[in-house]
This record gives C-alpha cells, sequence and structure tokens, in this order.
C-alpha cells in the first residue's frame, strides 16, 4: 500500500523518531512510504536510507493555512491508499486536505488533556479529529482524548516502538571518565519536563559524591535557565550538556539512572529507550509512568519533591544490584514492543480502514 505521512520536521522528537522507525520497517515489508514535512532534521537521512521518499513542502510556516493546499496538491498526485498526520499543525492541515481529498485520515495522538491548553489551534484540531477515519495514540490517556469521535471511528492504542536492533557499543563517552557514576536526563528542555525539581535534587548529590557526574541530553526553551542554574550549582564541572544526542541509547547503557520528573506524558521515549537499555529509572509518579513501571520495576517519586527524588537516586547508587534486577524486570516486560510488532499493528490498523483485514 502506499502510505503519506505528514510531519512538521524530523528533528530530535518523540513523533520524528517513532516516524524514523516506522517508515524504513514497512518500507522493507513491501509498501511504499512518503513523508511530506516543511523542513529536515537529525531523522531525515537515516529516513531517506531507508528508502523513504521524502516530500519537503513549500517553505511556510506550520501555521499558514495555505499549507493545506500543498498537502492537498500532494496527496493528488500521489494518490495514497492512507494519510497519516503528527503533531498539532499537521493533524490539522493535513487532516483537512486528506478529508477534502477523500482519503482516509489517520490522526496520532502522542500526548494527554495537560498538553492541550485552550486555544484556537487546539480546538480545531480537536473538531477535526473527530471526523477522522481513525485515532492511533500510544497511550490509553491518549485514546481517551477521542471518546466522543464520529460514530465508526476507529480508535487503537500502539505503543511507541523500540529498536532492539541497535548496535549496543561501550565506546567511552567523551567528558565521562572511566569509573564515576552517572545520573542522565534525557529530553527536551521545556517546562512540563519538571527541570526546575531535577536540578535541586541532583545537584546535592554531586556535591556529596565526588565520584558522581550528571548529564543533561537535550535541548530547548529553558536551556539558559538551565545553564544558569549550574553555573550557581557549585558542581558544574560535573554536570555535561551535550545537547540533544541523536545515540540517546549510548548514554542511557552508560548511566547508572536516568531520572526523569515530567508533569505530564503521553508514552515518554526516554523511559521506554532507558527500560529497553536496562537502564534503572526514578521517575515522577504520573498514569503515563505507571503504565510503565511499578515498584518491581522502577522507582516513582512526588514530582514536586526534589527530596524525595535525591533520595530515590541515592538509593539507586547504594544499591546498583537491586537497582539493576528492577532494570532487568522493566527490559523483559517490554519485549512485546519491538518495532516488527509495532510496525505489525500500525498495518493491521491500515488494512482495517481498508476494509481488508481486522487488527
Amino acid at each position: 500500500m502506499r502510505i503519506l505521512h505528514c510531519i512538521p520536521t524530523l528533528s530530535g522528537g518523540g513523533a520524528e523518531r517513532q516516524l524514523a522507525l516506522l517508515g524504513p520497517r514497512h518500507v522493507a515489508l513491501g509498501h511504499d512510504v512518503h513523508v511530506a514535512l516543511l523542513r529536515g532534521g537529525t531523522y531525515l537521512d537515516a529516513i531517506k536510507r531507508g528508502g523513504v521518499t521524502v516530500h519537503m513542502l513549500p517553505s511556510r510556516s506550520a501555521h499558514d493555512p495555505r499549507m493545506s493546499l500543498a498537502i492537498a496538491g500532494l496527496i493528488r498526485r500521489l494518490q495514497p491508499d492512507i494519510v497519516q498526520t503528527w503533531l498539532v499543525m499537521m493533524d490539522v492541515w493535513g487532516g483537512l486536505a486528506a478529508s477534502v481529498r477523500r482519503v482516509p485520515w489517520i490522526l496520532s495522538e502522542r500526548n494527554c488533556v495537560y498538553a492541550y491548553p485552550p486555544s484556537l489551534k487546539n480546538s480545531v484540531r480537536h473538531f477535526l479529529g473527530r471526523h477522522a477515519t481513525a485515532v492511533v495514540a500510544n497511550s490509553q490517556f491518549g485514546i481517551e482524548l477521542w471518546r466522543t469521535g464520529v460514530n465508526g471511528q476507529l480508535r487503537a492504542v500502539i505503543s511507541n516502538a523500540i529498536n532492539f536492533d541497535e548496535v549496543d557499543t561501550t565506546e567511552p563517552i567523551a567528558g565521562v571518565p572511566p569509573g564515576v557514576r552517572l545520573i542522565v536526563y534525557v529530553g527536551r528542555l521545556s517546562a512540563e519536563k519538571n527541570l526546575e525539581t531535577i536540578l535541586p535534587a541532583v545537584v546535592p548529590i554531586l556535591a556529596e559524591r565526588k565520584d558522581v557526574y550528571f548529564a543533561i541530553c537535550g535541548a530547548g526553551p529553558l536551556e539558559p535557565m538551565v545553564r544558569a542554574t549550574i553555573a550557581k550549582s557549585g558542581v558544574a564541572d560535573r554536570i555535561l550538556m551535550p545537547g540533544f544526542v541523536p545515540d540517546v541509547g549510548r548514554w542511557l547503557r552508560r548511566a547508572d539512572v536516568l531520572i526523569f520528573l515530567s508533569w505530564y506524558e503521553g508514552n515518554p521515549n526516554a523511559v521506554v529507550e532507558a527500560l529497553a537499555h536496562g537502564t534503572p529509572v526514578v521517575l515522577s509518579d504520573i498514569a503515563a509512568h505507571r503504565e510503565l513501571v511499578d515498584a518491581q520495576t522502577g522507582i516513582l517519586v512526588d514530582a514536586a519533591s526534589a527530596a524525595d527524588a535525591a533520595n530515590a537516586v541515592r538509593a539507586v547508587l547504594d544499591d546498583p544490584a537491586a537497582a539493576r534486577e528492577r532494570a532487568e524486570r522493566a527490559r523483559r516486560s517490554l519485549e512485546g514492543r519491538s518495532l516488527a510488532v509495532i510496525a505489525d499493528q500500525y498495518i493491521d490498523v491500515y488494512r482495517t480502514v481498508l476494509g481488508e483485514s481486522s487488527p
């Protein structure tokens, strides 16, 4: 089948990462996969190497309504069997174009209700999305946003895919001396990720323990605040900020613990990948994280308590054997989320939409 994905960019976000995994896998299964986007990004070369055809849309803002006309023109030329949209403004313009061209439209829901404060674009997205042919969410909390869709709308939960085939390298990481303990945060530097709790939790640990380093892997609007806080911490020489790292697995495999205290999430890629790599985790006690771990597979703490988070990280560092046992149980629990399994689940949804089979 011919599949057209619409996404703003292929930068380093979670949705972009999932598309970069799924597109080449579907090509390998014999499907004709296309991606329409405004700009390239981290995953552009990888998706091209995987045989996906890339279409760069006219260089306009994602908020430009003429974008819908550009996508409609591409749909007319390609005649895809399925259009799948990713992220808010592509859900709006791509979904509108697919509806006008009468092509089955799959909306990708990557988040939960807290990610959508009242705004015109969110209201328009939700109005249009109620009429999508299908909604695929990566968590149960995401699919609950669409309980009031039109009759006959297919709704499915498909977890984020994990590429267990990625190379497992133990190559040293620049700036991380051999033998030190490493705490890692992976994610966007933005308000919902709760860095205002993470930093006060980690800095005292570094002050106490001279053999512990902290790496903040990511970029985003709060970077100036984070750098200013680090500069005043007294332990800046042991806090690394490598920015966005394409091979985050390399950092996770080296880490002794991932700290991730988001206020809300859908199905967080950083956490899923940490668990897949056997990395112990300290997570905020929110619904999305409870879908992934319990007391036997990770440590959940109050998102607002730096003290609780710090004590949890100390517990991991003080008893690495117990932490690794929890991590190994978590890793085994994810074996049903392999890229091959998840890619097939998407194809099942497409075929159901096209009347070929049922998932």
